[in-house]
């Protein structure tokens, strides 16, 4: 029956066809395997119902062919279950689809990059806990879940900012923790340059794709938090530029990822606010360095200190008996 169908369409769609038959006996094969279950259960899931749409936007195909890399070509897989939902759609975009898959497949090939879906034991589970968790995470260096504090701050810290990150890097390092930020300018940058120098380890989680790494000047910083054993993480593919709208989504992981947050400096409007609030959501300690008096750049720490977060004037001040894994 199969083959007389194939008779009825053009040569193009019988291929596609044909590939995606293929792709779906290996799902099939793959259900007894651990996951595969877990698999079609959350694609069954509310959360996850746009990920059943045949056709998506661009990213969310791009993410949704990445985060079931073990059921491969769902998409088709379910429209392959009724041949007349398959065959009633254009081949463009059965074609557009083949064209994500194998663009999937050379990032799966890079020998520097790594994806860590939801079913994977390396995946955080304090992101399932989040109202929009990651679907995934593409990874490059030596990634591992660690008992992190974040670091945030302003992009144009002053020299008391940046010494007194320092210094409580250096406390929370010693207590065995690993530090966390977002790899921007400014206090993020030291952050991460003061675990390296007290042989911590330490990752950024950007808000562009891997191979997209912002801001440029910083480059030479992830090329040595790489080398210190390190790791850069972002929940957007690797093509995917650094836009304004994509910071505040990657602050929430930061703030999830670590146990406790301190804040260096921030003005009224600053985006580590939003990596604050965050974390204040999750229930995280929250360190603001005490302003300086009459400054400007601080206005946005005295409100976080207003609404209760902890006042911090030296890196004694931070609570860390009985808590860390080295303790």
């Amino acid at each position: 029956m199969l083959e007389k169908s194939l008779l009825l369409f053009d040569s193009g769609t019988a291929y596609v066809y044909s590939f995606a038959k293929e792709i779906q006996d290996e799902f099939q094969k793959e259900q007894n395997r651990a996951g595969s279950v877990e698999a079609l259960f959350l694609l069954e899931s509310p959360r996850f119902s746009l990920l059943t749409q045949v056709f998506m936007e661009d990213r969310e195909k791009v993410l949704s062919i990445s985060f079931f890399e073990r059921a491969k070509f769902f998409r088709l897989w379910n429209a392959l279950e009724r041949e007349s939902v398959f065959f009633s759609s254009p081949l463009e975009k059965l074609q557009a689809i083949l064209k994500d898959w194998n663009f999937f497949r050379k990032i799966q090939l890079h020998p520097e990059f790594q994806f860590v879906s939801m079913l994977d034991k390396d995946y955080p589970p304090i992101f399932m806990q989040l109202p929009q968790p990651p679907l995934g995470l593409y990874v490059r260096g030596n990634w591992q879940i660690r008992d992190f504090v974040s670091v945030v701050g302003s992009r144009k810290p002053n020299p008391y900012s940046l010494r007194m990150t320092r210094s409580c890097v250096r406390r929370w390092t010693q207590a065995g923790y690993s530090v966390v930020s977002g790899g921007a300018y400014g206090i993020d940058a030291e952050a991460h340059r003061a675990a390296l120098d007290f042989g911590a380890y330490t990752i950024a989680v950007l808000g562009s794709g891997l191979n997209e790494l912002y801001p440029q000047r910083n480059l030479d910083l992830f090329r040595r938090l790489l080398e210190g054993g390190g790791a850069l993480i972002s929940e957007y593919p690797p093509h995917v530029k650094a836009m304004p709208y994509q910071f505040p989504e990657r602050n929430r992981l930061i703030a999830a990822l670590g146990q406790d947050l301190f804040l260096a400096q921030a003005h009224e409007k600053s985006g580590s606010l939003s990596t604050a609030r965050a974390a204040l959501e999750m229930g995280k300690n929250i360190f603001v360095l005490r302003p300086l008096a009459n400054d400007e750049n601080f206005m946005g720490s005295q409100r976080l200190i207003d609404s209760g977060a902890l006042s911090l004037t030296n890196p004694s001040d931070l609570l860390l008996e009985g808590r860390g894994p080295d303790i």
